[in-house]
């Protein structure tokens, strides 16, 4: 019976995986404040800087990149201006969605953000998702952006072993997330 629930429960999460995936979803996103890219996954940092030319928004928030990692590290191959580079933040701090979640807290605190695009891939989102719903203020908007990486085939994830290992990982990190870590959020 709980391998079944679980089964079920696991393809139902992998629905995910499309759910957050939005064709010229920058369109939607022309009043946003502030782009937040997750690290960890490979294209986030591109598509997110793609998306901040487009869209021009406050700023752009990289979290929980590795320390003395600097903006010429993270774009060494990349064309950033100087007055974009002014609007780039970095977070050195985080190792974790929820400390990513925790330390963008900080940040749209203090620097009075009302809305977030919130990048990462597709087979992160849902966490990430609840994750920040969780932690931010109630008030703040959360747009979700999630990128198709290269390290994970969306459509046919089953078909090859890491992404599949990926698609696992993912949801007993959720499910983590959803019962027991749930008194994280607890917490001032």
């Amino acid at each position: 019976m709980v391998g079944f629930f679980l089964l079920t429960s696991f393809l139902n999460f992998t629905r995910s995986f499309k759910e957050f995936t939005h064709p010229n979803a920058q369109y939607l996103y022309r009043q946003v404040d502030f782009i937040v890219v997750l690290t960890g996954g490979k294209g986030r940092l591109l598509s997110a800087l793609n998306l901040f030319h487009e869209i021009e928004p406050r700023g752009l928030f990289i979290s929980g990149v590795g320390r003395n990692v600097t903006l010429r590290t993270l774009f060494f191959n990349v064309n950033v201006s100087e007055p974009e580079r002014s609007k780039i933040y970095i977070e050195d701090v985080s190792k974790s969605t929820f400390e990513n979640a925790a330390q963008t807290k900080k940040f749209i605190l203090d620097h009075s953000v009302r809305s977030i695009v919130l990048v990462t891939s597709t087979y992160h989102m849902k966490r990430s998702l609840y994750i920040f719903k969780k932690v931010m203020p109630k008030d703040l908007l959360i747009y979700p952006f999630a990128i198709e990486s290269e390290n994970f085939d969306t459509d046919a994830w089953w078909r090859s072993f890491r992404s599949t290992k990926i698609a696992f990982e993912e949801y007993f990190k959720y499910l983590w997330y959803r019962w027991v870590g749930r008194r994280l959020f607890s917490t001032p």
